[in-house]
């Protein structure tokens, strides 16, 4: 069994932080949440432009067109681009027609922007067809409407019809107050004059049933069913059924009595109401008020220039300052805690018509349902101040997991049952029916009283562990998730009340991390979170496993980090970007709702995203500073909103940068040439605004997704031939997915053109004759030239072989005549040692006697000196040493044939005593004749006779 004892200093940290956090509210007294609207704002920094908007539309694309003080504003739901008139006039008025042109209109100017082939948008000037004897000066079109193929300009003066390309000029002589459309008919308003009908020959024909309305300034005209609703500028709202008019008898009226009417427009049975000073009010269609958006909560302005509803249902404000964003579908009532108070939301639940909201400042609570959305008022527990982690709703009772310890509603006022600091995760053990919690120093365990509400029991035994989450499993084996690090498994005994056996697991064991591991239940099975991926156990390996069972019904959300099991099987999947619900169905998982922090514009506490269920079909979410409840209707849980891909533009690059601008708008396809070979596409998605789109795309496979950089698309270095690149944008904010394509080609280089390929196979079936003709005649003269060369290597071995054997003949003499000088030596050596014993031997003095020993040193002397000897020396002395006597005789011709002799034993190297032999001389006579030698040769002092000899 482990048990951890060091945890104590980390819970006084976390004592100390939150009652810093409970500190910053000082006594709060009961205070009043006002209801926000969730607002995206567009700032003149975000679109680069002037402050005041005055028109607003959108083309069949989805982009949208705002007319600018600084010139045409462009959004194409991913960035913004400024279209500017000469002289930066500025734009009062825009129309986006079907057949693709924006109309404007200005200052002393009207006409329209238009895509050429390449997406460029290029402006085209009506009114400077007008004739040259018109004069149209200090004129500003205000409004720009189609009716029966007719385009209408208004001025304050005039109004410009553009019709067959031929204009025609309505000039009423009177003021021009707007511009109206009634039953496809156009209309003006004439200053005290009252509305009349533009005729078909563009004359203007008093209508006598509105004129009740002369003396009033109408600005808007809103048809419903056969009644007609009539806004004045200053006196609020008419209504004419049938032929009567009279003054709308309703709440709208009360409200907007007193104020400045700028616009008024109808869509899905609200009417929105611009004014110029109090912002914007939506009413029912009865007249009832539905809300009210100013600056005081969430517009950047109070006066509305312009609104449109677009293709999606949001409604878009030209403000005087910006432009704004308002989805009045999304279902959110936002209460922003402005002042501090109430903190951020930790936790929510509903009990007995009261909501409760535990926060880093304490509980609070308030009557729910509200008597009021717009205003809800909030009572603040005092004697819970500090930081409230959960709220565990019990049917009858209400547990809040707090710092200081556990609290339970009891009557009005909360009662604190439990000291244990630190309060979180709650679950109930279907072995016994006890209570059990995490806190900062183990597992409290609470029990039911005899009036059924749950009190404090005991601790349960043998781990001090903090933890954050717990649940238990079929085996009755508690799982508990540590405050940071390792999961833990405890075995209980019987009661339940003391832990037998612990099992840590972590990345070890299979996770991905030992921290941020986190324990929930689905469906009655345990499953993890650890580092955006869910995990279970395996019974049979014992170890722990990626959870996949409901990966495709997740989607986007398979990669949650926390579980929030609601009411009736229903789960809701928070991650830090926002949460999907969904519905247990049988064995799948069918989505409910999905809620994207991004369109709220703000977020909960990182790594505590909560949602609670109000009501059915109504949820808390708990934010940073506030909370916001999300009003789901039952069909919509996935419900997908119109989004276009849209092509910008296309571009081809050459091999040094040069830019070609490739046409989009093309049928058919678009030929680049083959030295042009890097593409680069750049993409938006019109339809959304503020949510990420990801781009994707597929070369002629359409389930091979790559994502792009972006929204840039970039091929390079392609080889010539088609191409048709599928195009896909996907918004999982709004469940969106837009398709498109672009095909192109790659020309075929003109090297490769067909005729030219056949010059190329004639040329080369030239070139192999000529080829193989210059191949003959030089493998000739390759061979006439080897043939040479090898007989110049043959006459060169040749010559080799007979110079080696001449050397070897050489040697061999040079052997020979060794041998015959060591024979001629030995002999004269013999011949004198026996002369030397015949004169020392003692013989009587006879004559007898003195002849023989006289015969024989005759003949002794006679072979000493043998001439034949010394010529057969000679004659091998010149073979073995290359006619050294000749070349001697040549460069000294005064040596005699003796000192040639000495000579050539001299250049044997032999010594003195060998030569003294060898010629039966006295060393001392061969050291005389070596003396006179040099003299003849002419050899200095410092020269060796030898060595000069040997050189030779």
């Amino acid at each position: 069994m482990k048990t951890y004892n060091d945890t104590q200093p980390m819970i006084r940290i976390l004592m100390i932080v939150s009652i810093f956090w409970g500190g910053n509210l000082s006594k709060a007294q009961d205070f009043v949440l006002r209801r926000k609207a969730i607002v995206h704002n567009f700032s003149k920094k975000e679109y680069q432009a002037a402050s005041q908007n005055w028109g607003i539309t959108q083309n069949a694309q989805g982009e949208l067109f705002f007319g600018n003080t600084y010139g045409l504003l462009h959004y194409d739901g991913y960035s913004w681009r400024l279209h500017k008139l000469k002289d930066q006039m500025a734009i009062r008025s825009v129309f986006a027609d079907r057949d693709g042109k924006i109309y404007i209109g200005g200052h002393e100017e009207f006409g329209y922007w238009q895509y050429n082939d390449t997406g460029e948008l290029l402006y085209n000037s009506v009114s400077s067809s007008l004739p040259s004897s018109y004069h149209f000066k200090n004129e500003d079109i205000w409004s720009i409407s189609k009716i029966d193929g007719k385009m209408y300009f208004r001025s304050f003066a005039r109004v410009y019809v553009l019709y067959n390309n031929k204009i025609t000029v309505i000039d009423p002589n009177n003021s021009i107050f707007t511009f109206h459309e009634i039953k496809s008919e156009p209309y003006v308003f004439l200053l005290n004059k009252g509305f009349h009908r533009i005729t078909d020959d563009f004359l203007l024909e008093k209508d006598y049933d509105l004129a009740a309305l002369d003396r009033l300034n109408i600005t808007s005209t809103i048809e419903v069913g056969d009644s007609l609703i009539i806004a004045s500028e200053k006196k609020g709202l008419y209504l004419k059924v049938n032929k009567r008019i009279s003054k709308w008898d309703c709440e709208a009226n009360q409200l907007l009595e007193d104020l400045h009417i700028n616009q008024v427009i109808c869509h899905n049975d609200q009417i929105v109401v611009g004014t110029i000073s109090e912002g914007i009010y939506l009413f029912s269609m009865q007249g009832k008020l539905i809300g009210h958006y100013n600056k005081s909560n969430g517009l950047q302005n109070n006066t509305v220039l312009k609104m449109l509803f677009d293709f999606n249902n949001k409604l878009w404000i030209a403000l005087d300052k910006g432009i704004d964003l308002i989805d009045l579908e999304l279902g959110f009532d936002l209460y922003e805690d402005e002042t501090g108070s109430l903190g951020s939301v930790y936790s929510s639940s509903v009990l007995n018509r009261n909501l409760y909201l535990g926060t880093n400042h304490g509980i609070f609570s308030t009557p729910w349902p509200p008597n009021s959305k717009n205003n809800l008022p909030i009572h603040y527990h005092t004697n819970t101040k500090g930081q409230c982690w959960n709220i565990y709703n019990t049917g009858n009772q209400l547990l809040f997991g707090h710092n200081n310890g556990t609290f339970s509603t009891e009557h009005s006022e909360l009662k604190l049952i439990s000291s244990i600091s630190g309060g979180a995760g709650m679950a109930i053990n279907p072995s016994n029916g006890l209570l059990y919690q995490c806190t900062y120093i183990g597992v409290a365990m609470y029990k039911l009283n005899i009036e059924g509400k749950w009190i404090f029991y005991k601790m349960l035994q043998n781990t001090s562990n903090p933890h954050r989450f717990i649940e238990f499993d079929y085996e009755g084996n508690l799982w508990a998730s540590h405050l940071y690090k390792h999961l833990y498994r405890y075995k209980l005994n019987t009661n339940g009340d003391t832990i037998l056996n612990t099992d840590v697991f972590g990345e070890k064991q299979g996770f991905l991390s030992d921290y941020d591991i986190n324990v929930f239940k689905l469906n009655k099975r345990i499953v993890f979170t650890n580092n955006s991926q869910l995990f279970t156990y395996d019974d049979i390996t014992k170890r722990i496993t990626q959870y996949r069972r409901y990966e495709n019904q997740l989607k986007d959300f398979a990669n949650a980090r926390l579980i929030h099991k609601l009411r009736n099987k229903e789960y809701w999947f928070a991650k830090n970007s926002g949460f999907k619900g969904f519905i247990q169905n049988d064995d799948s998982l069918v989505a409910i709702g999905n809620i994207q922090y991004s369109n709220l514009k703000h977020s909960a506490v990182d790594l505590f995203e909560n949602i609670s269920k109000l009501e059915s079909n109504q949820y808390l979410l708990g934010l940073e500073d506030g909370f916001c409840i999300y009003n789901i209707v039952a069909d919509q849980g996935d419900k997908k909103q119109k989004m276009h891909l849209k092509i910008k533009s296309a571009q081809a690059f050459g091999p040094k940068g040069e830019v070609l601008a490739l046409p989009i708008h093309l049928e058919q396809i678009v030929s680049v040439p083959h030295n042009h070979n890097n593409i680069k596409v750049e993409l938006s998605a019109p339809g959304t605004y503020g949510n990420p789109v990801k781009f994707y795309y597929s070369l002629d496979k359409k389930d091979n997704w790559k994502p792009t950089n972006d929204n840039v698309l970039e091929l390079n270095n392609l080889n010539w031939g088609s191409y048709n690149i599928y195009l896909k944008a996907v918004n999982e904010s709004i469940n969106s997915v837009a398709f498109n394509n672009y095909s192109f080609k790659i020309n075929r280089p003109i090297m490769l053109h067909p005729l030219l390929i056949i010059g190329y196979l004639v040329i080369a079936g030239l070139l192999i004759v000529v080829f193989r003709k210059i191949t003959n005649i030089r493998i000739k003269q390759q061979k006439l030239i080897y043939l040479k060369k090898l007989k110049q290597q043959n006459e060169a071995q040749i010559s080799k072989m007979n110079n080696q054997l001449l050397q070897s003949k050489v040697a061999d003499k040079s052997k020979e005549l060794a041998s015959y000088t060591m024979l001629l030596k030995r002999k004269n050596e013999v011949l004198t040692e026996l002369k030397q014993e015949i004169e020392h031997l003692e013989l009587s003095k006879t004559k007898s006697n003195l002849l023989t020993k006289a015969k024989a040193m005759k003949i002794i002397n006679s072979n000493l000196s043998d001439k034949n000897d010394l010529e057969a020396f000679n004659l091998h002395f010149n073979e073995g040493y290359d006619n050294f006597i000749v070349k001697l005789k040549q460069k000294h011709p005064e040596v005699t044939p003796n000192e040639m002799r000495l000579c050539a034993f001299l250049r044997m190297n032999l010594s003195t005593k060998e030569i003294a032999v060898l010629l039966n001389l006295s060393p001392r006579s061969v050291e005389v004749k070596r003396y006179r030698l040099r003299k003849k040769l002419g050899l200095a002092k410092e020269n060796n006779l030898t060595i000069y000899l040997i050189e030779f």
